[in-house]
């Protein structure tokens, strides 16, 4: 092997005097001494696979690059995978971190939930004077449950992740590389395959799901969410050219100044003004009265991938448990008929403009 690599390396050097040479490999305790002759440097110092260094890299230019450290093995591979970054590069841009909030969710809160939502005095509701202060009172409840059994979670994510990432496989990856630097190898192969299966449930069960979702949606939607999935996004959007005309790429600026364009048109308007209108309290004719059942149907056909609304009420909590909350919201649509009135929280609605490249 030494004799093959000096042949090459003689030839090339004859053809190109001034070139870098750069080998590395899986030399597996290959005598080297033939090599650093040459003169090559060995610039690996970390055991590559258990207290060998297998994994080599010889160059004879190792100013210009990095010392190598090692990082975990891909797969199932024994052997811990070694990087070595060049020094003339400018430094990595480190990721950019948002902090996320989801609420913690599993069978046993929903049964304790359930427990709970059943205990509510529904009656005190109906003896409520007006529909706004009945539809106060059922949001009040629901919303103290809510935070009482699925509480908010700070979740951190980066620009960088992939989308299937959760919070359970990055602390795996957290814990893997900490048992690593203790040196404790039993307890990081333990983790190595946790990360792995993890790693592969998660990527199919996301895909499965957003291929699943293609057919249901028409053409021109099936080739945006195609290419979204694909990571192929537009480079010349018209987006992008009057983000970086105006704003200098800064797409949070040119929202700002799309907000204050449109405030402007009402600037001449008087502010409208809420004057309190007394409960009509009129009869109701029989075919305009809204039924628990049709209260039922429309809760149980809610997407559960929307978002709450300005009540801050989860979609899928009024989808899972339609049987329970039919009725008391049955009873506010009720009497807002009677009322000719409207809550206001009925009528609010939460808009987030969304870039292009994400639809």
């Amino acid at each position: 092997m030494c004799n093959h690599i000096s042949n090459n390396l003689d030839f090339i050097r004859t053809k190109h005097p001034d070139t870098g040479i750069f080998i590395l490999g899986d030399f597996n305790r290959m005598k080297d001494a033939q090599l650093k002759q040459f003169p090559l440097k060995h610039i690996v110092k970390d055991c590559t696979r258990e207290n060998a260094i297998l994994d080599l890299m010889y160059t004879s230019i190792e100013n210009f690059y990095e010392t190598p450290y090692t990082e975990p093995g891909l797969g199932l591979s024994d052997h811990l995978v070694v990087l070595c970054r060049p020094n003339l590069v400018s430094k990595r841009v480190p990721p950019t971190k948002s902090h996320l909030y989801n609420r913690k969710v599993n069978n046993q809160a929903k049964e304790l939930f359930e427990q709970d939502l059943t205990n509510i005095r529904w009656h005190e509701l109906y003896a409520q004077a007006t529909s706004a202060e009945q539809y106060e009172f059922f949001a009040s409840r629901i919303r103290t449950l809510v935070e009482k059994h699925f509480p908010l979670i700070q979740v951190v994510r980066t620009n960088v992740d992939k989308p299937w990432v959760t919070s359970y496989y990055k602390s795996l990856i957290y814990r893997r590389q900490a048992e690593l630097k203790k040196g404790n190898m039993i307890e990081f192969r333990k983790l190595r395959y946790k990360v792995n299966k993890a790693s592969k449930k998660l990527r199919r069960r996301y895909y499965e799901k957003e291929v699943s979702q293609l057919y249901k949606v028409d053409v021109k939607s099936w080739w945006s969410k195609t290419n979204r999935l694909l990571n192929k996004t537009k480079l010349n959007s018209p987006l992008n050219y009057v983000t970086n005309s105006l704003c200098n790429g800064n797409q949070q600026e040119l929202a700002e100044k799309v907000a204050e364009l449109f405030n402007s048109v009402t600037d001449d308007f008087e502010p409208l003004q809420n004057p309190t209108v007394a409960p009509l309290n009129t009869p109701v004719l029989d075919k305009f009265i809204i039924t628990h059942d049709q209260i039922y149907v429309n809760l149980k056909a809610l997407s559960v991938n929307k978002s709450p609304g300005p009540d801050s009420i989860p979609t899928w909590v009024l989808k899972d448990f339609a049987n329970i909350l039919a009725k008391p919201l049955c009873a506010v649509a009720n009497s807002s008929l009677r009322e000719s009135f409207v809550p206001h929280e009925w009528k609010a609605a939460t808009i987030v403009p969304i870039s292009d490249q994400f639809l």
